[in-house]
């Protein structure tokens, strides 16, 4: 399996896929998620999983947190690639939230209606 460093160098040049990264530099810091831009203890993640024909190559792997990586579990592919473009820091706050119990809709429903007072 690729190690992480050749996953970052491999993808540092597809620095533009990346939205959240300015530089391919940034995209080389160890700890930080390719897909929301958060420093966290990251892991491996197929691009296409090994049970549909995808490899442990550093073109088919990411460096995604455990949020962004339980996120990803369903997609693959474009699909996959499509997601990662939209993904943000946001996302994981309310994934985060929502493992929790906190109904994100409701705190956002309430916010709305205090700034109509």
């Amino acid at each position: 399996m690729a190690s992480e460093r050749a996953i970052r160098e491999y993808w540092a040049q597809y620095v533009e896929r990346f939205p959240q990264f300015d530089s391919g530099t940034e995209l080389l810091e160890a700890d930080v998620c390719m897909a929301c831009g958060m420093a966290a203890k990251c892991e491996r993640a197929h691009i296409i999983p090994l049970c549909t024909g995808g490899a442990n190559t550093a073109d088919n792997l990411h460096m995604l947190c455990g949020w962004c990586h339980k996120a990803s579990e369903g997609l693959s592919g474009d699909k996959y690639l499509a997601w990662l473009q939209r993904r943000s820091i946001a996302d994981v706050a309310i994934q985060a939230a929502a493992a929790r119990g906190v109904n994100v809709w409701d705190c956002m429903q309430s916010e709305a209606a205090i700034r109509r007072v």
